[in-house]
């Protein structure tokens, strides 16, 4: 199985300057007229994207992100998949060699902590070996890497169990697993699967 390599890091030093992005990335910024919140964070996120990148391949990549209509970023000339997750100023990128793998990611910031154990109890038959912000974390990049919505849970129970530092997910679609790492601000989950 190919490596995948994830990225976490607090971008909040990185100005949200729209010369920072390649061409095609600041033309597709201009098409979307995101409030100015959200045209940070976007430009942000790709601003991490070019920095995982970069420290996969050892250089710059000369690459533009592009948003697929599902709202993913989509790398345009390289052979790598590509998820992005943020949370305030914190980014987490995963990059899967493979232009058809399905990779997720999903970070979740620590100021969430008292919100999501009642929303999780709505959606998981939980493992108690694992905090809410796990378990949303894993939920999140399970639907990433499937390109669902959270709706798409509604009404089924997901069965979420801990695996060391992974997480088995079942109960939408195939099984799968999922990796965690704990940071003193966020929890971060991490999976791909190949076709």
């Amino acid at each position: 199985m190919p490596a995948i390599s994830v990225r976490i890091e607090d971008l909040s030093s990185v100005p949200a300057d729209p010369g920072l992005l390649r061409s095609g990335e600041r033309a597709q910024l201009r098409a979307m007229r995101l409030s100015p919140q959200r045209q940070e964070e976007w430009i942000r996120g790709r601003m991490a994207i070019h920095r995982a990148l970069a420290a996969r391949l050892g250089r710059r990549a000369r690459t533009q992100v592009v948003t697929r209509p599902d709202g993913a970023p989509h790398l345009i000339g390289m052979p790598y998949s590509v998820a992005l997750s943020h949370d305030g100023s914190w980014f987490a990128v995963a990059l899967a060699p493979g232009r058809t793998a399905r990779v997720g990611v999903d970070l979740c910031h620590r100021s969430h902590a008292a919100r999501l154990p009642s929303i999780v109890a709505r959606l998981t038959r939980p493992d108690a070996r694992l905090s809410a912000m796990e378990q949303w974390a894993a939920l999140e990049c399970v639907l990433k890497m499937r390109r669902r919505g959270i709706t798409s849970l509604l009404g089924g129970r997901v069965a979420l169990r801990r695996d060391g530092r992974r997480v088995r997910v079942g109960g939408i679609g195939p099984s799968t697993s999922i990796h965690l790492v704990e940071r003193s601000e966020c929890v971060v989950a991490w999976g791909v699967e190949w076709p």
